[in-house]
């Protein structure tokens, strides 16, 4: 064996100790300790006979990775609404293309295994291209979406209570059956739906569940708002102990703790936002002072008084930590409307 063959070997061994992290050639040099000048050179042509070999690869960061000897990827499948996808398995790597009729049963988020069917082309910007061979997690078990019942002729004969076309545009050329093992809901719904039984390879656009809430008809005031946040799976009610928690707080402030704390209320204190604000976190005040100057005051509620640690409130704020601003989800939502006609 030749030195650098040798150090082909090393370098080798080395990323599939690593694996999956990619290197660059500096980083392959400062690891196995060739640095010096002739070592150095000498780990340049081991890495191009690696390569040539096809035992490494070099990626779109500039930097090499053992190659994967079995030919299929497991990552995220990205959906398009025109029906192909896209699946996102390392930051440093091209996503791999998958034309609509190899996305086989795989919705959006799921996790994939796909094989890859053909190479990348760098020098035309072309990524590499796949086929679903299997889903391997699902990424979420509920669909929003407007309900068509079924007469009960049709009922009868089918066993389902009718089906459900899914409002999000990724999904939309998918049906979902409904059985009667859920609520029964009214023909133009909007309505949330557990899957039962998700596509299938020989069934790629249909799935079986049943109904869990009636969130509106589709044509009543604030269900289009409600329908986006069911999909995003943003609480809309708070837990019964919280609400009882926060009905428990009283309004009058105990002695003991005004006597710990600077008493303003004497002064003109305004809040910037509006009358019908929900969260009055924070006002101002300003005053002339007699050696005239102007003193302006910035007053932050305490809200560690009212939410104590680990308390019913606390841990529903820790998971409401995201806040959501409902009119630029709105705003999106028309915008699609108008693109998609």
């Amino acid at each position: 064996m030749s030195n650098i063959e040798k150090i082909r070997s090393e370098i080798v061994d080395f990323l599939k100790q690593k694996e999956p992290t990619s290197y660059s050639v500096r980083q392959l040099s400062e690891a196995l300790h060739y640095e010096e000048a002739s070592k150095f050179r000498e780990l340049i042509k081991a890495i191009a006979l690696a390569e040539r070999e096809e035992l490494i690869v070099l990626n779109k960061e500039g930097k090499f990775r053992l190659k994967r000897a079995s030919g299929t990827i497991i990552g995220k499948f990205r959906a398009n609404e025109r029906g192909f996808g896209f699946v996102d398995y390392d930051p440093n790597e091209d996503d791999i293309y998958v034309a609509k009729e190899y996305t086989g049963s795989a919705m959006e988020g799921d996790t994939v295994e796909v094989k890859i069917t053909g190479k990348p082309e760098p020098w035309n910007s072309k990524g590499p291209e796949g086929r679903v061979v299997q889903v391997i997690e699902r990424n979420t078990n509920r669909i929003v979406g407007e309900f068509f019942p079924y007469d009960s002729e049709r009922r009868e004969e089918t066993g389902f209570l009718g089906y459900i076309v899914p409002q999000d545009n990724k999904l939309n050329h998918m049906v979902v059956y409904v059985l009667p093992d859920g609520l029964q809901a009214v023909e133009g719904s909007i309505v949330l739906a557990e899957i039962k039984e998700f596509p299938t390879a020989e069934n790629p656009v249909g799935m079986t569940g049943f109904i869990t809430k009636e969130i509106g008809h589709k044509n009543a005031p604030g269900v289009d708002i409600l329908s986006i946040l069911y999909k995003l799976g943003i609480p809309t009610e708070f837990p019964q102990d919280a609400l009882n928690q926060a009905e428990a707080i009283p309004f009058e402030i105990p002695q003991e703790e005004l006597e710990n704390r600077v008493d303003l209320r004497h002064e003109t204190v305004i809040t910037i936002d509006g009358a019908d604000a929900k969260d009055l976190d924070d006002a101002i005040s300003f005053k002339k002072l007699t050696n005239g100057n102007f003193q302006l005051g910035v007053h932050i509620a305490d809200v560690s008084y009212y939410v104590t640690e680990n308390s019913a409130i606390d841990r529903e704020a820790y998971e409401r930590g995201t806040s959501v601003y409902l009119t630029a989800v709105y705003v999106k939502r028309c915008l699609e409307l108008i693109i998609l006609g």
